[in-house]
């Protein structure tokens, strides 16, 4: 029954021409995350019944809208370059990679990101491989895979 109060809220919010979820957090006090959840929830099960089309369309404005800037570019980037592994590159590609992981670790960047950062590029590569490659490649680093940073 709360679901139904969330999203009846929400649908109100919509309904007074809100036009981005961060309006309909500030609006519903309902957090981020929840408005998000439940828009996408909306739009997958068609929840919208009963009230005007143009609802509707906006609800799946919001909902594509809300995809995060790093989710796009992952989408894109593995279009434009499909998932490699690493015993497939050529010596100058594997350099290349060598060295990109060399200036992600000299800025200060954990393996944790460094590692999402190449699946983001679309390698198709697990945690203990990238463990493995850096040690393979000497790679010099003073960071752990759960290590988390503060403040980026």
């Amino acid at each position: 029954m709360l679901i139904k109060k969330i999203e009846l809220i929400i649908l109100n919010a919509i309904k007074d021409d809100t036009r981005t979820i961060k309006t309909i957090e500030q609006k519903t006090g309902i957090a981020y995350g929840t408005v998000k959840f439940h828009l996408r929830k909306m739009a997958e099960v068609n929840l919208i019944h009963g009230i005007d089309k143009k609802y509707e369309v906006l609800v799946n404005d919001l909902v594509v809208a809300s995809d995060s800037e790093v989710r796009k570019e992952r989408k894109l980037l593995i279009k434009q370059h499909p998932p490699k592994a690493f015993h497939d590159l050529k010596q100058e590609e594997l350099e290349e990679l060598v060295y990109f992981v060399t200036m992600q670790f000299k800025a200060g960047i954990s393996r944790q990101k460094v590692f999402l950062k190449l699946v983001a590029q679309g390698w198709q590569i697990l945690k203990w491989e990238f463990l493995v490659f850096i040690d393979m490649h000497k790679i010099p680093n003073h960071y752990s895979l759960d290590d988390t940073e503060q403040g980026n």
